[in-house]
């Protein structure tokens, strides 16, 4: 069967069709998430609440950026994401998922093709004369997916870590001078705290500044439709009236309810190589561990450019699992996307 997408032709097998997206079929779409990952890795990784939230994010238009194929029977067999929701839309994301039944007949290829296409489609959106790149993230297990990527254009440019620790004890929690550690207060800290993420974060790869107000509009979204969203744990590091870094945290993962998760960890540039890193890691274990929580998780850039893959082992934990990011180059021009230190 030939489908027309984006005023290409592309193939699918027989008794398979695409269709545009509802927010009712998420028990389902997730239902095919997880089969692929109980495949490739023995473990569930979504749920229907989190993809709700995910796919009603401001800037998001899933009726327009993502594709279903379906069987016979109008259920998911695949699914393809374009992800292009801040200014200057310099930087597209891809994700795609093929049910484990469905492999070897084209279709995450068939997907990859339409998302390739629906970011030509949307080019415009970036600044003149600027660079415009697609990525997609997945397993390092996921061979047949790479190799689609491949076959594609994309190259592979930088891995990604989880990274884990299970706690024996209680940390010690060495605090610079001058610092306190303490919750946010939601949401009266919120402003401060996404502005804080802006400015650690500026230094890390691939970061592209967009407008503040569309930062904090996408993480209020993100926190007021996160069920496990706690304050108590999202820790601000303060320097008199100034946040000189942040740790915001998850009590727990889809994959593991007994693993907490560490969102984002970042120090601002002022208070760097101080240690005030590490102090707010160990503050979030230590707490964790008075709560009863012995494992925590994160992910970070394996090459990441501030060394924050050395501060995590220098805590103790250790990489569980690797995430290879491929890029396909859209457009040449001017790279307003960080990709080294000043």
């Amino acid at each position: 069967m030939a489908t027309l997408i984006e005023n290409q032709t592309y193939s699918l097998p027989a008794g398979l069709t695409t269709r545009r997206m509802r927010l009712e079929d998420a028990e389902a779409v997730v239902a095919l998430f997880n089969r692929c990952s109980q495949a490739l890795l023995g473990i569930n990784v979504d749920n229907a609440d989190d993809c709700l939230s995910a796919w009603q994010t401001p800037g998001f238009d899933y009726k327009e950026d993502v594709m279903l194929v379906v069987d016979e029977h109008d259920q998911p067999v695949g699914y393809g994401e374009h992800w292009d929701t801040a200014d200057p839309h310099v930087r597209k994301h891809s994700y795609a998922e093929v049910d484990p039944n469905y492999t070897g007949q084209g279709i995450g290829g068939f997907l990859l093709d339409w998302i390739v296409a629906r970011a030509q489609a949307t080019i415009d959106r970036a600044p003149a004369d600027t660079r415009v790149s697609l990525d997609q993230s997945l397993p390092v297990e996921n061979k047949a997916g790479q190799d689609v990527l491949v076959s594609r254009g994309f190259t592979h440019i930088r891995t990604y870590y989880q990274m884990r620790i299970t706690l024996e004890q209680e940390p010690p929690v060495e605090i610079p001078a001058g610092i306190d550690i303490r919750p946010l207060r939601y949401p009266e800290d919120f402003p401060a705290g996404i502005q804080a993420f802006r400015e650690s974060f500026q230094d890390h790869w691939g970061f592209v500044t967009d407008p503040f107000e569309q930062t904090l509009e996408r993480w209020t979204h993100f926190v007021e439709n996160d069920k496990d969203f706690n304050p108590e744990i999202w820790y601000l590091a303060m320097d008199g009236e100034q946040v000189a870094g942040i740790c915001f945290c998850s009590p727990k993962t889809d994959e593991d309810p007994e693993m907490a998760w560490v969102n984002t960890l970042g120090v601002c540039r002022p208070w760097r190589k101080h240690g005030l890193g590490l102090a707010l890691l160990n503050h979030a274990f230590a707490n964790f561990w008075q709560r009863g929580t012995r494992k925590v998780g994160l992910g970070v850039d394996g090459s990441s450019l501030t060394g924050a893959t050395r501060l995590y082992e220098r805590a103790g934990m250790r990489i569980a699992r690797q995430f290879p990011l491929y890029e396909k180059e859209l457009r040449g021009g001017v790279d307003l996307a960080r990709q080294k230190l000043d």
